[in-house]
């Protein structure tokens, strides 16, 4: 598989399939050659045999499921433990602008140092160190005699910081496999298996008429990803002869790039903002109107796929 940073090495038939060196090089098309791969490369519909079908809401159903999750909720405020965390205040978090350059290489070096941390697998509450809430963490939680403690605000305990905090407190995924090996009940706080794939099947059809986008005014915008790569189905596999014609190809500084073949396909990547109002950026002001995303209303298909996917998920 051929490399960018070998190009001076390439012939010029030669075709680049690497998935990170083609979705880079699409990042830079511009025209009616973008167009034309983004359109090749839209998000699919999902297969009806692989994801369950949303389900449709019923009044009766959706009365039942707010009932559920309003008692769960309760489940897991009564018996889930506080944690502060030191070096944390809201307050100052809340007040600081808009990341700089500078800051998001910081934040990168800090992710990078805990990459290998172990993992907390268990629900908790966390504060910052003055008790205010931080952040409410629904995972798995190990049902026993003790509801656990109760200590909360200023009282509540401290988080350890450091790689192996988790393991020390008996919350890493293979405390709670223990804990169920040994007869402990485990309680799922999480999102239910059923719902979360309804809303995996409901969030591609979405993207399939709700293209992705990416704006190169907003930095948290990844664009090394700009095309995804996936395996195809067996029933998506095409004929070789498809892609004959460049179909599958697109052309960027005299070197031909590959995004799909007959066993692989790529799909656009993006963000879609759902907000139903907000201020426009720049523009928050007292006289400033409130307006929805204009992910939301590009178009009357756009608009009836939005509100579908809003009323099923």
């Amino acid at each position: 598989m051929a490399k960018t940073r070998a190009h001076h090495n390439l012939s010029p038939s030669a075709t680049i399939t690497d998935p990170g060196e083609v979705a880079r090089h699409a990042a830079q098309l511009r025209g009616a050659e973008k167009s034309r791969v983004l359109k090749a490369a839209a998000v699919p519909l999902p297969a009806l045999d692989d994801i369950a079908l949303v389900r449709s809401w019923s009044a009766g159903r959706e009365k039942r499921f707010l009932r559920n999750i309003q008692y769960n909720v309760q489940l897991w405020n009564k018996h889930t433990p506080t944690y502060r965390i030191l070096n944390a205040d809201i307050d100052i978090l809340s007040s600081r602008p808009k990341p700089s350059n500078e800051g998001k290489i910081e934040a990168q070096k800090t992710i990078d140092a805990m990459v290998n941390w172990q993992a907390d697998a268990c629900s908790a509450k966390f504060c910052d160190e003055n008790g205010q809430p931080v952040a409410a963490y629904f995972a798995k939680r190990i049902e026993r005699r003790s509801a656990g403690q109760r200590r909360v605000g200023m009282k509540a305990p401290t988080y350890p910081c450091g790689p192996r905090a988790p393991g020390l407190m008996d919350r890493t995924l293979e405390a709670v496999e223990a804990a169920a090996a040994s007869g402990l009940k485990i309680v799922n706080d999480g999102i239910k298996d059923p719902l979360l794939k309804d809303a995996v099947f409901a969030t591609q059809v979405l993207h399939h008429y709700c293209h992705p986008e990416k704006s190169k005014r907003d930095g948290r915008h990844d664009f090394e990803d700009f095309l995804m790569r996936y395996r195809r189905r067996p029933d998506e596999i095409a004929d070789e002869s498809t892609g004959e014609d460049g179909e599958w190809d697109f052309n960027h500084g005299g070197l031909t790039y590959r995004f799909a073949d007959e066993y692989e396909s790529s799909e656009r990547t993006g963000v879609t903002h759902l907000v139903h109002a907000w201020f426009m950026q720049g523009h928050k002001t007292s006289k400033s109107p409130l307006k929805p995303s204009s992910d939301m209303i590009r178009n009357a298909q756009v608009a009836q796929a939005v509100q579908w996917y809003l009323a099923d998920v």
